[in-house]
């Protein structure tokens, strides 16, 4: 079935929900992981990165848009950092962008540092109510089931 939207942002906010109900889990465990790299998803004319890769792509370029967000499916807000495809194709003429199909993609920033990654994130979530976990810390393991 061929659905055709209308603006190029309205597919790219399809394609986000699309990202986020089918891979969150993935996704999560990558940056629970992440320590080097930038790790980017493809939503259309977008490109965004979650929890540390957005704190990575945050340090290499103020040309973007934070966005907290708080899911049904997950009892963490979870920060989110968009790129344009203008900006991404301007960036990786100068650094290397490994991309694997068409949706997702790694910048490798082995000079950068996750320092400040917690207050960071900390600051960014600030509005959000944080559910009662028991054991858990802002660099929780990202445990899902």
């Amino acid at each position: 079935m061929d659905t055709h939207y209308g603006k190029k942002e309205d597919r790219s906010g399809v394609r986000l929900i699309s990202l986020l109900g089918n891979h969150l889990k993935e996704i999560l465990k990558r940056e629970s992981d992440n320590r080097a790299f930038i790790h980017l998803y493809c939503t259309g004319p977008y490109w965004v990165a979650f929890e540390k890769s957005a704190y990575l792509l945050r340090q290499i370029s103020s040309r973007t848009l934070v966005t907290p967000l708080s899911l049904t499916t997950y009892p963490f807000p979870i920060v989110m950092v968009s790129w344009t495809d203008g900006e991404l194709r301007s960036y990786t003429r100068n650094h290397l962008f490994h991309c694997e199909g068409n949706d997702y993609g790694r910048l490798s920033v082995p000079t950068r540092t996750l320092d400040g990654y917690k207050e960071w994130h900390k600051e960014e979530v600030r509005y959000f109510p944080m559910q009662e976990v028991k054991n858990t810390s802002m660099d929780r393991d990202m445990e899902i089931d």
